[in-house]
């Protein structure tokens, strides 16, 4: 073997090794994009949720009402199985 083979070989060799390298960084690049934006859904529900249960408290404690409903009425419709119902019978009427 020639010392220009070898050194064809080398570069060659570390012309393949980059290339799997930069797959391997756009790999991950993409399936971190992918993470923060379902990390960010997931934060998003959870501060919704969050300020729901905060002004919920807040008006159960003051006895304030939300929108015209007191807390006890507000529990009585989570509670309450109606509400489920009436989804259902609106998908079902959506469907036909």
């Amino acid at each position: 073997m020639t010392e220009g083979y070898v050194d064809q070989r080398r570069a060659y060799v570390a012309e393949v090794r980059n290339s799997f390298e930069a797959k391997e960084k756009d790999s991950l690049a993409k399936k971190d994009g992918l993470e923060q934006e379902s990390t960010l859904g997931i934060k998003l529900r959870f501060l919704i949720a969050t300020a729901l249960l905060c002004l919920f408290l807040g008006a159960k404690l003051t006895g304030n009402d939300i929108y015209g409903f007191s807390a006890e009425e507000i529990i009585d419709l989570v509670t309450d199985d109606r509400l489920q119902t009436e989804l259902e019978a609106l998908s079902h009427s959506n469907l036909r």
